[in-house]
């Protein structure tokens, strides 16, 4: 946990992380969006949730989070044909704007990184949720 906080924006003091959660499932089983979101008293109306992959927002969906993001950095670029997300962000509204996206994702927003995101407007006052980070086994 120390070193997934030391990735944050060091200027962001309101950046933090509660609590990692661990899960054998494979996305996009929402299990782990829900305990978060209970465990933490969180309305899914009032959140965000921030992915790279389709499957990421697909588990989002399955949990009713409305404001899903998907960032260009790891597989989001890709997805998108290396489309570049300009600054402002850009609305995914419909599924032929973001044809290798499953159409359950839709709408989300497209952002260059986090970073970008929080510039966009797209959050209003709400907070960021859960990151979904899948890490390798060592094994």
């Amino acid at each position: 946990q120390n070193k997934l906080q030391e990735m944050l924006p060091p200027d962001n003091s309101n950046a933090h992380i509660n609590r990692l959660y661990q899960y054998t499932s494979t996305v996009p089983q929402p299990e782990m969006i829900v305990d978060a979101l209970n465990d933490f008293s969180v309305d899914v109306l009032n959140c965000c949730f921030i992915g790279a992959t389709s499957t990421d927002l697909q588990a989002a969906a399955s949990a009713n989070i409305s404001l899903r993001i998907l960032v260009a950095t790891g597989y989001g670029s890709g997805l998108m044909d290396g489309r570049d997300p300009v600054d402002e962000g850009f609305l995914c509204k419909f599924p032929l704007d973001a044809p290798k996206m499953d159409p359950s994702t839709v709408p989300f927003v497209y952002c260059r990184n986090l970073e970008n995101m929080q510039s966009t407007g797209f959050l209003g006052d709400r907070p960021i949720f859960l990151i979904v980070m899948r890490v390798k086994s060592s094994r």
